[in-house]
């Protein structure tokens, strides 16, 4: 996974921040129709979020834990080769867009002057998506369909290290 965050600090002890991430999770179906056993496909997830953080120490301490929340979109992206290998099988798949929360916790450790490193734990929470897959399978035209009952929730869990500077000092 890679990816970006913006921060702004809003006071001493609350802040948001934009934050952008791709990660390469590949999708692995198993059992989706009676000819197709098992499809191993290359995903990459996209996640854009805006977040609000709460940090209950001053910006004056060099250790600063922090509680963040936060809405935003996921887009579930299928290689154009593993969407042409599922068609080979039958199957036609589409990227998925679904909304997501976030919600976590961590800490700023300031180095020296503008410059912390940052380590923090997130659970992006979503719905399941379809891949353009029916809820239920279905038999069109003397061929069989498959589907995908979309029950609860996504549980995507983010860990992650950065290298924070401070390009204005207070």
């Amino acid at each position: 996974m890679l990816g970006v965050r913006v921060n702004q600090n809003l006071n001493d002890f609350w802040g948001v921040d934009l934050e952008y991430s791709v990660a390469d999770q590949n999708l692995d179906f198993t059992n989706i129709s009676p000819s197709i056993q098992h499809l191993s496909l290359t995903q990459y997830i996209h996640h854009v979020s805006y977040n609000v953080s709460y940090l209950p120490l001053p910006r004056t301490k060099r250790f600063r834990p922090y509680a963040d929340v936060g809405v935003g979109t996921a887009l579930f992206y299928i290689s154009k080769p593993s969407k042409k290998d599922a068609l080979d099988l039958g199957l036609k798949l589409r990227d998925s867009w679904e909304f997501i929360g976030n919600v976590g916790g961590g800490f700023k450790y300031l180095i020296q002057d503008q410059l912390a490193v940052t380590l923090d734990l997130k659970d992006r929470i979503s719905r399941i998506p379809s891949y353009g897959i029916p809820p239920s399978a279905q038999v069109v035209g003397g061929q069989y369909q498959p589907g995908l009952a979309l029950h609860g929730a996504m549980h995507n869990w983010q860990l992650n290290f950065g290298i924070t500077y401070e390009w204005d000092e207070w």
